[in-house]
């Protein structure tokens, strides 16, 4: 038994199918003849009505038109309507041709009963997907009352391609719990307007000034360039509500826009180049079971480089820096975050050549990080002498070290500002 059987929606969309079917041939007399229909026709009627709507029944379930879910009624559904119509009345016209030769049969009568058919069929199952579409929890033949859940509020950044998108799909998938109140986009073009019946409200900036209730907030531009995507950003935070985006183009080649890939924005949708993919394998094999020093390892950059070389298993980590308490701060976060005790610390000058030349005699670093360069700018410009001791002299002097004890390595970490 086919699982239509078993579904009480088919059976009472079967009966309004069979009332409108029977009301469009009744009706196609009507038009034909002007409203008044004699004895003779309604006889005709009634007598070909009983074969005539089970006909045109069995051709909607041969095109299966009660297998598919009345949301998503679309284009591919009409065109099974138009088939089902033109085979149903090529049926009808070819037993009245065979058995009566069209006697007391007006051939109009199948053009216009074609016509009406398809439109009220067609009327019917838009009308439907238009309702369930207009409040997508409901059920359309559900009795009873059903308690009404409250969606999250949703308010997308976007009012383009990505955007209309992430609207269907929403509307199409009630269990995502959304309810889209509006779009924000710059584009004058687009303000004022509505898409599938949701209004864009203003460009970005009156996202503070918004009378209407919302609680998310969507980005949906994978497009916008970095800069774009800062002041989206910040505005954003501002508001105090939670904000998503979708991934950006170079994401979406393979893919297509939907509201299951958002995610929290990155700080990667900051930046102005693609993210730079790690080749793991062979930062593996510079790293694991070699001796590496990294200068300036108490700054920023330096003691994250420590964090990330440590995972990486080295025989031994050198951490060399000028500060006390910056050196010894990541000294202590690595032993109680990695418990290794095979790290060596050094308090050394890089100006300091006598110090760098003892150290590189007594553990030879295979492989060495220097990141031990000033950069905060007003600060340098104000003792330029000090600047160029350390970035420049200091510097030359690594580079010596590791020439004359014959490193494998030497990594230049600068900055845009050093």
């Amino acid at each position: 038994m086919r699982r239509e059987f078993k579904n009480r929606n088919f059976w009472v969309m079967l009966g309004a199918d069979a009332l409108v079917v029977f009301f469009s041939y009744y009706f196609s007399y009507f038009l034909r003849f002007e409203g008044v229909i004699s004895p003779k026709d309604l006889s005709n009627i009634l007598q070909s009505v009983i074969w005539i709507v089970p006909v045109k029944l069995g051709c909607f379930f041969f095109f299966n038109l009660y297998s598919g879910m009345w949301r998503y009624t679309g284009i591919r559904e009409m065109l099974d309507l138009m088939r089902a119509c033109l085979t149903s009345s090529a049926i009808i016209i070819a037993v009245l041709l065979i058995t009566v030769r069209f006697e007391g049969f007006p051939r109009s009568i199948f053009i216009i009963d074609f016509l009406l058919t398809l439109l009220l069929v067609g009327g019917l199952r838009i009308t439907i997907r238009l309702y369930l579409a207009n409040d997508p929890t409901t059920d359309l033949f559900s009795f009873g009352k059903k308690e009404k859940i409250k969606n999250t509020q949703l308010l997308i950044i976007g009012a383009g391609d990505a955007g209309e998108k992430v609207l269907r799909e929403i509307h199409g998938t009630p269990s995502l719990g959304y309810e889209v109140v509006g779009f924000l986009d710059d584009n004058r073009g687009k303000q004022g307007k509505s898409i599938h019946g949701v209004p864009v409200l203003g460009d970005i900036d009156a996202l503070d000034s918004l009378k209407v209730i919302f609680d998310e907030i969507t980005i949906a531009l994978p497009s916008a360039r970095s800069h774009e995507m800062r002041r989206i950003i910040n505005i954003c935070t501002k508001s105090g509500k939670r904000f998503r985006t979708l991934p950006g183009l170079g994401e979406l080649i393979n893919g297509s826009v939907s509201i299951k890939a958002l995610r929290d924005v990155d700080y990667q949708d900051l930046l102005s180049r693609p993210p730079v993919d790690l080749d793991i394998d062979k930062i593996q094999n510079l790293l694991t079971d070699k001796r590496i020093l990294v200068t300036g390892a108490g700054g920023s950059i330096g003691s994250e480089l420590c964090r990330q070389i440590i995972q990486f298993h080295p025989k031994q980590l050198i951490l060399l820096d000028a500060a006390e308490t910056n050196l010894y701060e990541i000294q202590m976060e690595l032993k109680h975050r990695f418990g290794s005790n095979s790290n060596v610390v050094i308090l050394c000058d890089i100006k300091d050549k006598v110090c760098l030349g003892r150290i590189f005699d007594r553990y030879s670093p295979q492989v060495v990080y220097h990141a031990a360069a000033y950069k905060h700018v007003p600060m340098l410009e104000l003792n330029p002498w000090q600047t160029i001791q350390n970035n420049l002299y200091g510097s030359q002097n690594v580079m010596q070290q590791c020439i004359q004890s014959k490193a494998e390595q030497f990594v230049l970490v600068s900055t845009d500002k050093a």
